[in-house]
């Protein structure tokens, strides 16, 4: 994760709580995402998953897991036009000439990655990747799409995880979901159940959950500005096509 000013997150006091999925409860929500439409993604996510080798790689992580699942079925690893064939781990990410050219690894590894690094960095992988940012009172970057409202979020994960060749990756500020580091993180997401609306959250960072939580509660965290490059938080969706 990357350090962020505290001031900065408009949504701090929200009761926000992530589920952790070893729980019995958890592991129950589990169940219930499996039977679901939305479930489609959550078995391989969480087999291909593995948490973050550095502390600033979240974004490398993330990315790592996603290109893993996706490619796990043999059509779209026939698909795959990444430069590292599958599967890989997160050290081996910088041995990508594309990965090198779009991204510094000293960098990375200092400072992490802004939502634009992320897909900078996704793309270099060999995925398309979109950018989708919250409605705010600042200019939207021109490579980014716009979520209106919450509901825009919520359609947005429900069309990914329906999709077979999509995964979708979330930029938030942590203290929003009340747990006790003071940055913002990337992690990806393994599914969606509509009647608690609850997201399945894979966390990367090595002393946080995985587990679930509110979608209110997400949204509310990726609706925060990243310090670091002054724009506001958001998500990327990634694809083999």
């Amino acid at each position: 994760p990357r350090p962020n000013k505290m001031e900065k997150s408009p949504a701090d006091g929200m009761n926000g709580v992530v589920v952790p999925l070893d729980t019995p409860e958890g592991q129950k929500s589990l169940l219930k995402l499996e039977g679901s439409r939305y479930g489609l993604h959550a078995r391989s996510m969480l087999r291909a998953f593995a948490k973050q080798c550095h502390h600033n790689f979240c974004g490398v992580a993330s990315n790592v897991n996603c290109v893993t699942s996706l490619c796990e079925t043999e059509p779209l690893k026939r698909k795959y036009s990444g430069d590292l064939p599958p599967p890989f781990q997160q050290k081996q990410v910088f041995h990508s000439e594309r990965v090198r050219q779009a991204l510094d690894e000293e960098a990375v590894k200092k400072d992490g990655m802004t939502l634009d690094e992320l897909q900078r960095l996704s793309t270099s992988l060999g995925l398309e990747a979109h950018i989708y940012r919250p409605v705010t009172d600042r200019a939207l970057p021109d490579n980014s799409k716009l979520l209106g409202c919450i509901d825009d979020f919520r359609e947005l994960v429900k069309a990914t995880f329906l999709d077979e060749t999509q995964r979708v990756i979330v930029n938030f500020f942590v203290p929003v979901l009340k747990q006790p580091f003071p940055y913002g993180h990337i992690s990806p997401l393994g599914g969606y159940i509509e009647e608690d609306d609850t997201l399945l959250l894979l966390d990367t960072w090595p002393e946080t959950p995985v587990g679930w939580v509110k979608v209110t509660d997400l949204y509310n965290a990726m609706c925060t500005i990243d310090s670091i490059c002054d724009r506001i938080r958001g998500c990327v969706t990634v694809a083999v096509l």
